[in-house]
This record gives structure tokens, sequence and C-alpha cells, in this order.
């Protein structure tokens, strides 16, 4: 098997022969030579070495990888490097090497930390290895991910990518015979409520998530009203069916606004809402964040709402309306469990 010539360090060559041996793991990897597939896809990643290096100083302070080869080449190479480390990753999995494809996943991200395949790798990795912590870490980063890239409202073919990723993430996770969780956390549920959008302007009923579940620990939407109030109310986003959700639009509002992001104005489709400090939540609460938001939205539209809406915007007027709560359910004492550290 031909190398890189040793008089031809060029990043050229490099390059050319790291691609070489992509193409050659590829094929062993279709012909499930998974072994065959890891020593090309490595052949290719010594190849790049020398172009990629970044913890060699130079003399000058910089690296010897900038003095050498021009930024351009350094950024092919590193690019074609975390393919590399991707593709090897992949093949340490179907050989259940599971801690030598996290490795790969962890190098290739501390190169580009929005890297779709190697964030799916990873958290699947660490989903065959049982780790539910690193797990939720995981599935967080690509949450976030894709909500950077729905806020933008641009790059519609990365979103659709990461999209696609946690669909199928989810289904493999789904598809493991053993759990990821022990037996015990599997018991520990927290009371949830799923809110729709029609007949409108909501409905809602009462349901559980597990407390492991890892859509709540990795759910970015938490209401940022709600938590001027202490209370870490969040949504999870089940995504059918789509529609609009009012309950959605107003729970989201921005403090300062009155209005909620795009995303929630329209075709939010249902939600769970849940406490991300896994508090309970029954359905009269939701009815009441309904009633006490709809007196927030109503006071926007004053005269005087600049200095009306932020005293609404407080414990002690949320508390204060109780009263009005109680009357949408009579003998039933609900209890907030409000938070400082919200």
């Amino acid at each position: 098997m031909s190398g890189v010539p040793k008089e031809d360090n060029s990043a050229a060559a490099c390059i050319a022969y790291a691609n070489e041996c992509r193409l050659r793991g590829n094929d062993h990897f279709k012909a499930h030579r998974f072994s065959d597939a890891q020593l090309e896809y490595s052949n290719g990643l010594n190849a790049l070495d020398p172009v990629v290096v970044v913890s060699r100083p130079s003399s000058d302070g910089g690296t010897e990888a900038a003095v050498k080869y021009s930024p351009s080449d350094v950024q092919e190479a590193t690019t074609l490097h975390v393919t590399l480390l991707s593709n090897r990753a992949q093949s340490a999995m179907f050989l259940s090497s599971f801690e030598e494809a996290v490795q790969d996943c962890k190098e290739g991200l501390s190169r580009d930390p929005t890297h779709t395949k190697l964030l799916f790798r990873l958290a699947l990795c660490y989903a065959r290895m049982r780790d539910g912590p690193a797990y939720t870490a995981t599935l967080t980063q690509m949450t976030h991910r894709l909500e950077e890239l729905r806020g933008l409202g641009t790059h519609d073919a990365l979103r659709l990518e990461v999209e696609s990723a946690l669909a199928e993430l989810h289904a493999q996770v789904a598809a493991l015979r053993e759990p990821m969780w022990t037996a015990a956390q599997l018991l520990e549920t927290v009371a949830c409520v799923c809110v729709k959008g029609s007949p409108r302007p909501c409905s809602m009923s009462a349901t559980r998530l597990l407390k492991c579940d890892p859509r709540i620990a990795a759910t970015p939407y938490v209401s940022p009203v709600c938590l001027l109030l202490g209370l870490p109310f969040a949504l999870i986003r089940t995504d059918y069916p789509r529609g609009d959700n009012q309950f959605a639009t107003y729970i989201m509002i921005q403090p300062d606004s009155g209005f909620a992001l795009p995303m929630w104005q329209q075709d939010a489709g249902e939600v769970i809402l849940v406490r991300k400090d896994l508090q309970d939540t029954t359905v009269n609460h939701a009815w009441d964040l309904w009633d006490y938001f709809n007196v927030v939205l109503d006071a926007w539209g004053d005269a005087d709402a600049a200095t009306k809406v932020p005293c609404l915007m407080t414990r002690k007027a949320f508390c204060d309306m109780e009263p009005r709560f109680n009357e949408a359910h009579p003998g039933v004492k609900l209890d907030w469990h409000f938070r400082d550290d919200a």
C-alpha cells in the first residue's frame, strides 16, 4: 500500500493520500470489514498529522502548521481529519468498541463542536454504554444546535440534517433491548401536562414522564416570565400534531416586549408542560398559568403598560391572584414550590 512519499510532505500530497485512505475505508465499511476500515481511516489520519498540528508552537508564537502550510490547506486538512475521525468512530461502534468511538468523537468535536454526525454518534455510544447522564448532555448539545439553527431562520439544509439526526437517535435509543436507566429510575415519574392547540384556545390533559427522560434536561424552552416568578416551567416540543398553540405562545412571551419568539407565535405544535426541577405539574397548574398570562398580556395593551406590566411579573403579584385561581378549582389548594434559584 503506497503512502505519502517521504520527500513530498506537501499539504496537497497529505490530503490526497488521506482521501485515498478514506475511500478505501469506505469500501471496507460497505463490505462490513470494519477492522480494515478502521485501519484505512487511521492511515489517513496519520497522513494529515503534519498539516493539522495545532499544539506545537513555532519560534514566532504561532504553530508549525500555520508556518509551513497556508490557512486554506490547514482548513481543508482539518475538515478531512474530522470526517476520518467520524468514520473511524462509526467503524468502532460496529465492532462494539464504544470507548474507542467516544474518544474519536470527542477529538473530532474539539475541532468542530457542531458536527452533526459526531454528536449523533457520541450520543448513541453513550446510550449503548448505558451512560444516561452523558447521553443527556450530548442530546442537549444537539437540541441547542437545532434551536440555534431554527432561530437563525437560514441554513435549512443544516437544520434538516440535525432534525433527521435527532429523529434517528430517538428511534435507535427506543429500540435498545436493555434500558439506559436502572430499574429504580424507571419507576420514578413526574406529573406534567400535555397541551394541544385545538380545540382553541387549547386543550390540556394530565400525563407523566420518567424523571430520567432526557428531554426534560435537554429542553431549552424555559418560560422567561415564569423564571422571574421562581417557577422553572419549561416546554417540550413533540412537534405533533403541528399547528398553532396559544398556550405555548403565551407562556413563552419575553418580559421586555410581551411577544414570543417567532417559533412560538405560529405552528408551535403539541407541547408538554413540565418543571425543570421535577416538581409535579397538574392541569390546574397549567390553567392557572393560562389565566395569569392572560392578565399579563391584557396589561400590555394598557396605556400605562410600561409601569404596570413589570409589577405583574413578580412573585407577589402572582400570589395575589390566588383567590382568582381558587375560583377555577374550588377546594383544591395548589403548591407552587417557588424557587429562589430558578
